[in-house]
């Protein structure tokens, strides 16, 4: 089954244009890089692991730096994630995200 993609540029603060692709159809199945080609190639190889692994009512975890967390969150819910808790390490920062996949 084909997929449809959004391709779009991220600019960044440091004034670098990074390009990100996502599949919308493909909750949090997104892939990027420093050009639009290899931000395509990307979100190919994500989309293969994202249909062949994430299975209905399985959990995603990220790993995520000390400040990550609220916006990871954000992400999941706005892609349909349910569930989603954040995990702090031994040193008492946030440090995972983890959510429940369901195709809606």
């Amino acid at each position: 089954m084909d997929y449809a993609m959004r391709v779009y540029p991220m600019h960044l603060e440091n004034g670098k244009t990074e390009w990100c692709v996502e599949y919308p159809d493909l909750k949090g199945c997104v892939g990027g890089g420093d050009t639009i080609e290899e931000a395509i190639a990307d979100a190919e190889a994500t989309k293969a692991v994202y249909l062949n692994y994430l299975k209905e009512n399985g959990y995603l975890c990220y790993e995520i730096g000390y400040n990550q967390a609220e916006d990871v969150r954000n992400i999941m819910e706005q892609c349909g994630y349910s569930g989603i808790k954040v995990i702090k390490d031994l040193a008492g920062l946030d440090r995972i995200v983890t959510g429940i996949y369901s195709r809606k």
